[in-house]
């Protein structure tokens, strides 16, 4: 009698702790954090919200998963928001799987809590609390403009205070947390959502060549250089070292403020001397310059209002079944310029369907292989990066253009900005577009700082010299056409 009460009130006991029980699911595919979704197909979803249970943020749906290096949570809601600005919402993370540790939230003890809109997060193990930077847990967020889907990804091994470390445990609890007064909450209150950290990762991450698959490939590179970083005698030799080792045969960069085009020729003929002949450089506006071992038949500004840095690079190449390329470089405008860059995106796709198009309505294509490459400074409003990528603005069945979402060479993350001196994330703000005549058959973002000692030494760099260049890494891409633009 007493032995069956004991298991009665033993299963009553376990019912109300309302515990989301969900252990860890391994994805068929490996994750890049690039701010695009599809490598997440396959992954169960671990956690589920209501509909319209929040009040100006509404939580949908999270998913949980890792690699050897990261977790990766990607988080869905119901409408878009820039995640990086402005808002209440928190990520905290029980990392040692006691709820007695760092802080009480429903149900667990945080030592990590993150405030995606503060830009900054806490650790808390015991009493006190400190606050820490993207820098010391590794912390990236993409996309960096408003969406409904976003991912994250935070180092495994980090340790941002006293070296403690903040997963010590296999099983660790994760609460997503609109932070005001009927605020959402992911799972919901009463509710605990626990991850199993996989260990058993059988196919580490293995590091991009950077070397051509084809001779006839034509490279293109395209890289903010932070404030003539060609010109600055310091910076000017690991540039030198870059170029050298990625072998670029068209070169669009932006911030060229002062760089002139006659000396920046003759840093090109010097790092990259060509059989025949010598580079073209042409320095179009303020700070874009366009560097080619291809004759440039044409150069066309698009200057809106007070941007005087995009323009129309029509090349001659010796490439099979390619005769020409038109290459749009761009540097729009910076932060806050929501309507300036939506206004000269527009710009570019009116350009195009001016001067490149073929056909009417909704059978309106592209008369030649296009691409789009720079700065685009892709923060706040979705709307220009929807003008490049859909065909809204064109009218044309299938949109113009793809984003190439090269990934890094060392990691699986495909940010391009970093500058652990701010307090904003990496970022994704350099981007190619290409259009459907061209097949990309390698790309790359290059970042050295966890590649191995043999290929540094054969590139001659070492693992901090791209900070010291830039805080833009460069974009490479291995194109050759697929058919015959005539």
């Amino acid at each position: 009698m007493y032995k069956n009460n004991y298991w009665f009130f033993i299963f009553l006991f376990l019912l109300s702790l309302n515990h989301t029980q969900l252990m860890g699911q391994k994805c068929h595919n490996r994750i890049i954090v690039d701010g695009l979704m599809h490598d997440w197909e396959g992954c169960e979803t671990y956690c589920s919200d209501k509909i319209d249970d929040g009040k100006d943020v509404d939580f949908t749906r999270m998913w949980v998963t890792n690699d050897e290096k990261y977790l990766f949570i990607r988080i869905q809601l119901a409408k878009p928001l820039s995640l990086v600005d402005y808002n209440s919402l928190f990520l905290e993370i029980d990392g040692d799987h006691n709820a007695a540790t760092g802080y009480r939230v429903n149900g667990i003890g945080a030592e990590l809590g993150w405030g995606f809109g503060l830009r900054y997060g806490f650790y808390k193990h015991f009493s006190s609390a400190d606050y820490i930077s993207n820098l010391d847990v590794r912390y990236v967020i993409l996309p960096s403009f408003t969406s409904t889907d976003f991912e994250i990804a935070i180092k495994l091994d980090a340790a941002p205070i006293r070296n403690e470390k903040i997963f010590t445990a296999d099983t660790i609890e994760i609460l997503l947390w609109d932070k005001q007064v009927g605020g959402d909450l992911l799972p919901d209150s009463g509710h605990v959502f626990h991850y199993v950290i996989q260990k058993d990762i059988s196919s580490p991450y293995q590091p991009l060549s950077i070397e051509p698959p084809f001779e006839t490939s034509l490279r293109l590179m395209t890289w903010n250089v932070f404030y003539d970083g060609l010109i600055d005698t310091i910076r000017q030799p690991i540039f030198g070292k870059v170029f050298k080792a990625i072998q670029p045969d068209i070169i669009v960069m932006q911030e060229c403020w002062h760089s002139q085009a006659n000396e920046v020729k003759q840093l090109f003929d010097q790092w990259l001397p060509l059989q025949k002949g010598s580079w073209k450089v042409i320095h179009t506006g303020e700070g874009l310059m366009l560097v080619s071992r291809y004759p440039v038949v044409k150069a066309d500004p698009i200057f809106v209002g007070d941007n005087r840095n995009i323009a129309a690079y029509s090349i001659k190449t010796d490439l099979f079944n390619l005769d020409t390329l038109l290459l749009i470089g761009v540097h729009l405008s910076c932060c806050a310029q929501d309507n300036e860059r939506i206004a000269e995106t527009q710009a570019i796709m009116h350009y195009l369907g001016k001067h490149y198009s073929i056909g009417r309505n909704e059978d309106k294509l592209l008369r030649l292989p296009v691409v789009i490459a720079g700065d685009f400074n892709l923060v706040g409003s979705e709307i220009p990066y929807r003008n490049i990528v859909s065909n809204q603005l064109t009218g044309a069945r299938e949109p113009w253009f793809t984003d190439l979402a090269p990934h890094q060479i060392d990691r699986p993350m495909a940010y391009t900005w970093r500058d652990y001196s701010k307090v904003f994330s990496p970022s994704r703000l350099d981007y190619i577009f290409y259009s459907p005549l061209f097949n990309p058959i390698h790309s790359y973002i290059f970042n050295i700082l966890y590649l191995d000692e043999n290929s540094l030494k054969r590139y001659g760099l070492k693992p901090t010299d791209l900070r010291i260049c830039s805080d833009h890494l460069p974009l490479v891409v291995d194109f050759v056409p697929t058919v015959s633009p005539k």
